[in-house]
């Protein structure tokens, strides 16, 4: 190396994206996208659980129904899916968008700041758990053709009381 010439001392190589099968094809790992807006996963089936992990700028879309689903460490991320078995994990994550086409029993978000939920008809009873989490909206889909979806905001401030033995939390409204 020559005197003056400009050191690289960054060893952050970027990781390959990839769409892996793990665990005798029990989990299929879709990792690593960056800035790719439709990565179809092909060949999934109720049997097997999805991990999208370290993904950027990327939509994700699952064409067929999975047991489960994880987004981990993923930023500014989309998720279409069709359906889930068991429900979707969303964690150490934002600004990421979910759309489920079918059916999804629960949503478990962690962990996260930035997530809207797009619920289908057949989901709207689906449990969502949040934990440690900011900036979480639900959208429920219109009921005619001619209305509006509704977004709802998940509440990020509660109020606790204490009320005899027992404590009575609730979420904080804001009038005004």
């Amino acid at each position: 190396m020559e005197k003056g010439e400009p050191t690289n001392n960054n060893n952050n190589t970027r990781k390959q994206p990839s769409i892996t099968l793990e665990n005798s094809d029990k989990w299929v790992v879709v990792a690593n996208y960056n800035g790719d807006n439709e990565v179809k996963v092909p060949d999934v089936n109720a049997h097997q659980c999805v991990r999208i992990v370290n993904c950027t700028a990327s939509v994700i879309q699952l064409p067929d129904k999975v047991c489960r689903i994880i987004i981990a460490n993923s930023k500014q991320t989309g998720l279409l899916f069709k359906a889930s078995v068991t429900g979707l994990e969303v964690v150490n994550s934002s600004r990421i968008n979910i759309q489920v086409q079918e059916v999804c029993p629960m949503f478990n978000i962690e962990k996260t700041e930035g997530c809207n939920v797009y619920l289908s008809q057949a989901s709207l009873d689906a449990e969502i758990v949040t934990s440690l989490s900011s900036c979480i909206n639900i959208v429920i889909p219109a009921k005619s053709d001619t209305d509006d979806p509704i977004e709802r905001a998940i509440p990020e401030q509660y109020r606790t009381v204490v009320v005899g033995d027992k404590l009575r939390t609730e979420p904080v409204t804001h009038i005004g």
